[in-house]
């Protein structure tokens, strides 16, 4: 009897060893998606458009450059968390409680990222 319970139990201990290699190999697989440049245009008017490049960097840092054609420039690092099919970027220098999170999906074999926040903002994204 107690060698079939130390028998399954290493058997059990097994399985959620594996099924924890399984998650980050969803999240390193996400994570592979996203890096490089993505872009964003923004009509507002015809004398005013706003282009976003977000960068994601395989060292879990993001840039995203904002470029008006009024000719202002932004410029603002983040650090990123993918987990769960959401991408949380927290601006560097602050806490985790300034992260602007999204749910993210991918289409257009994975040329085109759509990112949705809790405030029903999207943002549609294509490869660059």
């Amino acid at each position: 009897m107690n060698k079939h319970l130390i028998v399954s139990g290493i058997v059990v201990l097994l399985i959620c060893v594996g099924l924890s290699g399984c998650n980050e190999q969803q999240k390193s697989d996400d994570t592979s998606k996203f890096l490089g440049a993505w872009e964003v245009i923004k009509h507002f008017n015809p004398d005013n458009t706003l282009i976003v490049t977000f960068t994601f960097y395989n060292n879990d840092t993001a840039k995203t450059v904002s470029n008006y054609t009024m000719g202002d420039i932004q410029i603002q690092w983040f650090n990123y968390e993918i987990d769960n099919g959401g991408l949380c970027l927290t601006p560097q220098g602050l806490s985790e409680s300034y992260a602007i999170c999204y749910g993210y999906d991918f289409s257009n074999n994975y040329m085109t990222l759509t990112l949705t926040n809790e405030s029903a903002n999207t943002l549609i994204l294509t490869k660059r």
